[in-house]
């Protein structure tokens, strides 16, 4: 049987704490208002309240719906007629969660929330992630922009590892790299390869008539005259001291000895050393790549050919 006395003293008071909330702040308010009952469901609440979450009147659902947490909200309970701050985290109807300062209020059997301000509000979130993603933007260009120096830094110094600091052209651990390639092409694709290897007539009689530096400009320009008597696709690389070797993919042996012997030829007519009359010649020797061979095979060849030129008198080709 219902207490009608108790319901009614009931109904006073709810009249009496709507009384004091208006007096706090008319319904038109932006401030967030909300009474619950003690299972925090939604008695009254202030349009300002629907503002934040994005919702129309929400009036007899569960307050604890709106928490961006599972379970029940751990609201402070205050004395009656106390306000106590606290903090309470919304989850608005876009799925943002809007962290709110808030004043709890006990009155009898109901509890008062005051939502004073948000602290996160969803355009501050907003504003937020557009800032961290520009911030983002700036990190990954910077961190391109690192790594194309990186790339780059790598490149100069794959470039320094594999040439000559000298002569400018690829060194003896490149060449070996590109001979171990190309002699896989060529038996894969059955292509013929010739390798030519190069040495300087007396370069220690050069070195002693001119210096050093005299040397080093014969170097320079014997160097020079092989890349700029072969094609693209061949390799000009110095194996160390006065010799030098040149990888031909694709030429028979007849041509490579035709292209050794045009470079002897020019390098004989050449002033390379302040002009004076130097007699600079070299020898070369020819091989060519059989199947089965392997790198040290060909520069075997190549190297045998080489000093049967110098044994036959220098300045000239001689071919395995």
């Amino acid at each position: 049987m219902v207490d009608e006395s108790k319901l009614s003293l009931e109904k006073e008071q709810m009249k009496e704490l709507m009384c004091t909330v208006a007096e706090y702040v008319s319904e038109e308010s932006s401030a967030g208002i909300v009474v619950v009952d003690r299972d925090f469901s939604i008695l009254w609440h202030s349009k300002g309240f629907s503002k934040l979450l994005g919702l129309p009147s929400v009036t007899g659902k569960k307050f604890t719906e709106f928490l961006n947490r599972e379970g029940k909200m751990d609201i402070p309970r205050p004395k009656e007629g106390e306000i106590t701050k606290t903090r309470i985290n919304l989850v608005s109807s876009s799925g943002i969660p809007v962290t709110m300062s808030a004043g709890i209020w006990v009155q009898s059997d109901w509890l008062v929330i005051f939502l004073e301000r948000p602290l996160i509000s969803e355009s501050s979130i907003l504003n937020e992630m557009s800032k961290l993603n520009n911030e983002l933007v700036d990190l990954t260009r910077e961190l391109n922009k690192k790594n194309r120096e990186i790339e780059q830094a790598n490149a100069k110094i794959t470039a320094l590892m594999n040439t000559d600091y000298l002569t400018s052209i690829p060194n003896r651990r490149f060449f070996i790299q590109m001979l171990t390639k190309t002699i896989s092409y060529s038996k894969r694709h059955e292509m013929p390869l010739s390798l030519i290897m190069a040495d300087l007539v007396h370069f220690k009689d050069i070195n002693d008539r001119f210096g050093h530096e005299g040397g080093d400009k014969a170097l320079i320009a014997f160097a020079q005259l092989m890349v700029d008597s072969v094609r693209k696709e061949d390799t000009v690389a110095r194996l160390g001291g006065e010799e030098f070797v040149i990888l031909c993919p694709n030429v028979c042996v007849v041509e490579a000895v035709q292209c050794a012997d045009r470079i002897r030829k020019v390098l004989k007519e050449m002033k390379i050393i302040n002009s004076h009359q130097a007699s600079i010649t070299a020898s070369f020797g020819v091989a060519v790549y059989e199947q089965g061979d392997t790198e040290d095979d060909l520069l075997r060849r190549a190297d045998k050919a080489l000093y049967k030129a110098k044994e036959g008198g220098r300045d000239r080709v001689e071919r395995y």
